[in-house]
Parts: structure tokens; C-alpha cells; sequence
């Protein structure tokens, strides 16, 4: 029995030594898992495949603690190729921690590649099996149209991104920044969650517009940063865009170019005008609203023009607006530009003086008057209107008559000129009708504020018949009296009779008679069309010293010297008109020839004599006007010191036979001949050479006693100028 007890503790023992290496390989046999496989960016599954250490760990577990396992019996394998790992720390219990690294520095290929990692032990072996992705590329910015725009007060984005490729692996875009392409300056991160695709349109946080609020305006420029989260980054295309985000600037005045200062006692319709600074400008955006004014309340502007020197300034005007009477005006302006910034601003006008006088009336008929009385004629006639207004004055636009009877209409506006206190206007008529007489009246007429002044009606003679000249005498008169020949300095005499009802001028073209004429008789010296041009000297019946008897005139005319002789051929032109401004008619004395003068119907040439001894000979006159070398005198010195202004001139003749040996000013050559300043010496600079001898030029030197130019020049005490001429 004792043997049979042994044989089964042997075969227990047997059986359990069998047994064990069977338990063992089947229940402890150990297992590997893979717990990290990462770059340097700790990514999981991902390395950076243009440089990076791949970094991989395994924990093989059921070994015995204390157990140490060598790395070269734990393998990893990529394709055909393993190597063992770096190391393995001592078994614990949780297993045995082993660690392969391999430095990348010079990249792989991009994409995904499965690896095993093996531990073969003395008497088992077991794997793993995992992924390995090389990102290398960043992720890719699209714009689509139109990119990026102000809307609003936002800047609105339109822009994918993307960290995907055909057959690589993405590892997620981490991050996004808009950035001013200007500055480099970043206004915006975006934050992400590691998804391969981007839009800005669908994400909530952003809604296509970028979440920071900008100031000023320009053209502005962004590009967008995209970044992987193994830190890739690319950056975009640089987009601009046109921004705004500066409110439009009402200008403070609120102008009334009507009224000036002043109002009247009613309702009166003027233009209003508004000055805004914007440079993305939309007039259709202006609106304004007064309860001083009638139809206003949300209209806009008739026009706005931009300033031709300030740039963005904008002049809208409303125009024709009725105004309440006030003594001041308020307006409400809003404005919004092409970018939806909006400004609002109450105007209000400076105080309004109160006008109630009306406006008077100076002269009303023609050009053409005698005795009183306005005459017209066939052709253009033009009708003359003065008046002034002490309060808030007169506009053209305000003045209109009836023209009826010249082939005009009941309601002719005219034109007009600002002279000092008056507003001079005319109109133009070239119909006359068959009768003797018409009538013209004013149908409207009043000053800026609406005082009405008086419509003044003026009946017109009609005359079509010009002078008639029974006889004519045409003489030279010198120191020993009237003579039949010329003579040089005598003065030519104009002796004549004319039957002629209404009053009586002669016009005398003395441009090759009498030296300087076009400096002497300048065009419009004797009034705004008389004469035509320079040259014409203009007689009235009072200058001639006529007698008038029975309607007929008799006048004698009595010219400046003659320039010296000898001249074989002298031209002379006169015409002797009436009031009308008819010429003489073509007959009796008019049409014959005029002893010692060549040529009829005004139109002559004589013979002019020189003398054996002329003390003082005029042979020469000004060749044009004088040029001043120096274009401006500064009125803030000539109070203080004397001032010289150089003066460039040349003289000429039509004799050849004379020559400029020597040019000096005469005694008090140089005065002043209307209001200004003193002239105090004159002297002429440069001499004459050879070349100039027929048209000598020199320089004349001017110098002006110091003056006060407000008092000398009559400026005006207020307001501003640019020159005094």
C-alpha cells in the first residue's frame, strides 16, 4: 500500500512537471501591445515625414517581474525591413516597457505605412501590428469670388481650406490666421479642431465674416495662414479689398446762396446748399428734414458736384426749397455711404437780417437816348437795365420783361454783371417792328428775399433813317488858322451840317492819324460797346460844341495833332451816327468827294506835309502794350519802403527815314491818371542798338511813393482777394 501512495505523488509530481510548461505557455504566455507611435509633435499614428523622430513604445506583459528582456528580441518591422529596438526597462506588473527611436532627419516619403513589432522570447513569441502616416505638405487655402468685402460694418470671408491630398495622409489642420499683409500683423486666430477640411462660411464662431472691428478706410490687404497640426504652414494669396469704416462728415455750414444774410417778410424759395466729406459718396443716400422748409422731409439732393480742390468734398444742393421767414434755418442731414456708415447732423444757418425794402431801379431803356427818350433800329439793339438793392440784393434769375414787341417773349430773363453796388443787365433784340414806336415793361422784379420793386414799363422810338449830311469840310488847323492841306501836328477840323431829328455822334478812326490812338481811345473808353475797337476817337454833339436850329445840326470837330510829316498817304475813316446808331445816309454831301481828300462815305487819305524845323516831332508811338517784368506788386511793403516795377516796352514807326538815337522820360512823363499810387521818378533803362532802330525796346522803371493799399486801392475792409488790378 505504502508504494501505490508514492507512485501517485510521482506521477502528480510527474504530471505537474509535465503539466507545467503546458500551463505556462497557454494560460502566462506573454503578449505585446503597442502604446505609443508618434513623431516629436506627439501625434498619435502621425510623424513628420521632412524631419522628425519616430518614437514607438510596447509593453510586453506576462513576464515575470524582475525578468529583463534584451531589445534585440523585440523587432520592428516596416515592409522588408526591422531593425530591434533601443530598449526595454526591467519586467514589473505591468510588463516589460520597451522603446524604439529613429531619427528622420532627412525625411521619408510622404504616406501611411503598417509595421509590426515582435518579441520573441526562449519559448514563445508574440506581435503587434500598428500604422505609421508621413504628412509633409500643409494645408491649402481657396478663395472663392469675391474673396473678401466690406459689408456693413463687417468684413465678409469666402475661403476653404484643406489639408487633404489624393493618397496622403491629412493629420488635421490646427490652426488659422488672418493677417494684415500690410503690418504682419495677425487679427484673427482661428481655433480648430484637427478635421482635414475648412470653411469659413459654415463655421459658427465666424459665419463668414471676421469677428474684430476695424477703423479707417483704404484699400486693404489680408492673407490667410493655414497650418497642420504637425506645424506645416502655408499662406495664401494676398487678396485687397476696399474698406471703409469712417462715418461720412457733415460739414457744420448750412448755406443759403439766395439770401445771403438776409430774409424777407414771406415765404421764399431759395437753394440750399450742404458740404459733405466722403470718399465712398452715394447721393442718393442724402436725405434731409426741416419743419422750416416746404417738401423737403426725406429728399435728396438735385446734384452734388465734387470740390475741384479738395479731394472726397462733396457740394450737394437742393434747390428752389421754400423757406419760412426766420431769423435763422435748421436742416437735418443724414448720410450713408456705399459701405453703410451713417452720420446725421443738424444744420442750422447763420443769423438772418431782416429785409423788407425793395429794389430800385437806375435806368431802364437802350443804349441810345436822347432827350430821355430810348431809340431803336433795325438789327441788334440791345436794352439796358441798372439797379441796385442796400439789403440782400438782386440775381438775374429774379428780373424779367416782357419783349413782346422785338420779337421776344413776355418772360426774358437778362444777363447781368455785379458793378460795384449795381447789377448791370441788358438783353438782346434783333427784330424791330413797322411802326415808330414799342413798348417793353418789367413783368418781374424783385430782390433775393422776394420784395417786390416796380415794373417799370419805357416806350422806344423806332428809327431806321440815319443822319443827313448837307456839307462837309474836312481842314488841318495849326497856330496860323484853318487851312485846305496838312501840315505835321496840325489838328484835323470836321466841319459839317446834318439834318437829323434825334441827337448825333461821330466816330473818327484815328489809328494812322494820330500817334498812340490805340492807347488814347482804348475799345469801350466812352462806354461798354464805344468805341468798337481801339483806335476811334467818339464825339458827342456836346463835345463838337453843335448848334441845333430847325433840325439840322452844325458841328465843328476838332482832332489831337497829327503825327509828323512826311507822309504821302494817310488813311482816315469817320462815321456820323444818330441816337439809333444809324449811319449817315448815302446822300447829298456824303457821297461826294471831299476837297484835298481822296475817297467818299467816309472813307479818305491825304497827303500829309512835313515842315523844314519841328521842334518837336511825333514820329514814334507804342508798338502794343507794355509788358511788366514782374508780374505782382506785394501790398504788404509798399507802405514801408518806395517800390519799383520794371515795365518792358517797344516803339515803332512808319516813317523809315527816322531812327532812336536816345530815349529819356520827359518832366513828369509818368502820373498817375485815375486812383492810385504815386508815381515819385521814372527813368528808362537800356540803350538802342543797331538792330532796333525801327523798333527800339527798352526797359521803363517805375517808382511808386509809399501808400496805404486800403485807402490807395480801395480795399475792401472784410473778405479776401487774390489781386488788385
Amino acid at each position: 500500500m505504502n508504494h501505490k501512495k508514492w507512485d501517485g505523488i510521482a506521477l502528480f509530481i510527474i504530471a505537474l512537471v509535465i503539466s507545467i510548461p503546458f500551463y505556462s505557455a497557454q494560460v502566462m504566455a506573454s503578449s505585446i501591445q503597442i502604446t505609443k507611435n508618434t513623431g516629436q509633435k506627439n501625434i498619435d499614428n502621425f510623424l513628420d515625414a521632412q524631419n522628425d523622430i519616430w518614437s514607438v513604445q510596447a509593453v510586453i506583459s506576462n513576464i515575470p517581474e524582475g525578468t529583463t528582456i534584451a531589445p534585440q528580441d523585440v523587432k520592428i518591422k516596416v515592409g522588408d525591413n526591422q531593425a530591434s529596438f533601443s530598449s526595454c526597462s526591467s519586467a514589473d506588473a505591468l510588463g516589460v516597457n520597451c522603446q524604439y527611436l529613429s531619427s528622420l532627419p532627412d525625411g521619408i516619403e510622404p504616406g501611411t505605412y503598417p509595421f509590426t513589432v515582435t518579441y520573441t522570447g526562449i519559448i514563445d513569441e508574440a506581435s503587434d501590428n500598428a500604422v505609421i502616416n508621413a504628412d509633409a505638405t500643409a494645408p491649402v487655402i481657396t478663395f472663392t469670388p469675391p474673396k473678401v468685402w466690406q459689408e456693413g460694418g463687417k468684413i465678409k470671408l469666402s475661403f476653404t481650406a484643406s489639408d487633404e491630398q489624393p493618397g496622403k495622409p491629412c493629420v488635421g489642420i490646427a490652426q488659422l490666421e488672418i493677417i494684415d499683409a500690410n503690418t504682419n500683423q495677425v487679427l484673427y486666430t482661428i481655433p480648430h479642431s484637427g478635421s482635414c477640411t475648412y470653411d469659413v462660411a459654415v463655421d459658427p464662431l465666424m459665419n463668414g465674416a471676421l469677428p474684430v472691428a476695424l477703423t479707417g478706410e483704404g484699400v486693404r490687404h489680408l492673407k490667410i495662414k493655414a497650418e497642420d497640426r504637425l506645424g506645416h504652414a502655408k499662406t495664401s494669396e494676398v487678396v485687397s479689398f476696399d474698406s471703409d469704416f469712417v462715418e461720412p462728415d457733415i460739414k457744420d455750414a448750412l448755406n443759403l446762396p439766395d439770401l445771403g444774410k438776409f430774409i424777407g417778410a414771406k415765404v421764399i424759395a431759395t437753394d440750399i446748399n450742404v458740404s459733405i466729406l466722403e470718399s465712398h459718396f452715394d447721393p442718393t443716400k442724402v436725405k434731409a428734414f426741416s419743419a422750416q422748409m416746404n417738401g423737403i422731409d426725406g429728399k435728396n439732393p438735385d446734384e452734388c458736384n465734387d470740390d475741384p480742390n479738395i479731394d472726397n468734398l462733396w457740394h450737394c444742393l437742393w434747390k428752389n426749397i421754400e423757406v419760412q421767414p426766420d431769423a435763422s434755418i435748421s436742416m437735418i442731414v443724414e448720410v450713408e455711404d456705399t459701405f453703410g456708415n451713417k452720420a446725421q447732423k443738424t444744420l442750422t444757418s447763420a443769423p438772418l437780417v431782416k429785409d423788407t425794402d425793395a429794389p430800385i431801379i437806375d435806368y431802364f431803356g437802350t443804349q441810345q437816348q436822347y432827350n430821355g427818350v430810348s431809340y431803336i433800329k433795325k438789327g441788334v439793339n440791345r436794352i439796358l437795365l441798372k439797379v441796385h438793392d442796400d439789403g440782400a440784393g438782386i440775381d438775374a434769375h429774379n428780373i424779367r420783361a416782357n419783349l413782346g414787341a422785338l420779337g421776344k417773349t413776355n418772360s426774358e430773363e437778362p444777363k447781368c454783371e455785379q458793378v460795384e453796388s449795381s447789377l448791370n443787365c441788358y438783353w438782346e433784340t434783333s427784330k424791330v417792328p413797322s411802326g415808330v414806336s414799342a413798348r417793353i415793361g418789367l413783368t418781374m422784379f424783385q430782390d433775393r428775399v422776394g420784395n417786390e420793386g416796380d415794373l417799370k414799363e419805357v416806350e422806344m422810338v423806332v428809327d431806321n433813317s440815319g443822319p443827313l449830311i448837307q456839307d462837309l469840310q474836312i481842314l488841318g488847323r495849326s497856330l496860323s488858322g484853318d487851312k485846305d492841306y496838312f501840315q505835321s501836328n496840325d489838328k484835323l477840323i470836321i466841319k459839317f451840317t446834318a439834318v437829323e431829328s434825334s441827337g448825333i455822334l461821330l466816330l473818327l478812326n484815328l489809328n494812322d492819324v494820330v500817334q498812340d490812338a490805340p492807347t488814347k481811345y482804348p475799345q469801350g473808353y466812352k462806354s461798354d460797346n464805344l468805341p468798337a475797337e481801339d483806335g476811334w476817337e467818339i464825339l458827342t454833339a456836346e463835345d463838337m460844341g453843335c448848334e441845333r436850329q430847325d433840325g439840322i445840326w452844325s458841328c465843328t470837330a476838332e482832332t489831337d495833332a497829327i503825327k509828323s510829316g512826311f507822309a504821302p498817304s494817310v488813311h482816315f475813316t469817320m462815321d456820323l451816327q444818330d441816337t439809333a446808331g444809324n449811319s449817315a445816309q448815302e446822300k447829298e454831301a456824303w457821297i461826294k468827294e471831299v476837297k484835298n481828300l481822296k475817297g467818299t462815305k467816309g472813307k479818305y487819305t491825304f497827303e500829309l506835309l512835313g515842315v523844314a524845323t519841328e521842334e518837336q516831332p511825333d514820329f514814334w508811338e507804342m508798338a502794343g502794350k507794355t509788358d511788366m517784368l514782374i508780374p505782382f506788386v506785394d501790398l504788404d511793403v509798399v507802405n514801408l519802403i518806395p517800390v519799383r516795377v520794371p515795365f518792358q516796352f517797344t516803339l515803332k514807326s512808319d516813317n523809315p527815314q527816322v531812327k532812336v538815337l536816345f530815349m529819356e522820360i520827359a518832366p513828369e512823363g509818368c502820373t498817375t491818371t485815375s486812383k492810385g499810387p504815386e508815381v515819385q521818378r521814372a527813368l528808362v533803362l537800356g540803350s538802342v542798338s543797331a538792330s532796333e532802330q525801327l523798333r527800339p525796346k527798352s526797359t521803363l522803371i517805375l517808382e511808386l511813393s509809399p501808400f496805404n493799399p486800403a485807402d490807395t486801392l480801395d480795399i475792401p475792409p472784410e473778405g479776401t482777394f487774390d489781386q488788385v488790378t
